[in-house]
């Protein structure tokens, strides 16, 4: 698992298109209602398992919540069911209001 940057995960978003990978949203869906990152996709830490079901385990999975806690429990679940590129935005929503 790797730490992400506001930085560096504002130029992957950039750069999408060329590189994808799945933002998830581990927070839950009254808080991802009320505002997330653009592209964001709703996975709630404690069901991140069954919505990334079916995805390649080689996919790039970068996870954020709203200050980093939920958003690693969520990427070490994701590495011990077999996910190999696995980021985690520490900074969360907070960092990207800021």
């Amino acid at each position: 698992m790797q730490i992400i940057s506001k930085q560096q995960l504002i130029e992957k978003l950039d750069n999408l298109k060329d590189h994808p990978f799945f933002l998830l949203d581990v927070r839950e869906e009254d808080e991802f209602d009320s505002g997330h990152i653009p592209k964001a996709v709703l996975a709630p830490w404690h069901e991140i398992i069954n919505k990334v079901k079916g995805l390649k385990p080689e996919v790039e999975l970068i996870t954020y919540c709203n200050t980093g806690v939920r958003a690693q429990k969520a990427a070490h679940s994701l590495e011990a069911h077999g996910f190999t590129d696995v980021s985690v935005y520490k900074g969360g929503w907070q960092d990207w209001l800021n």
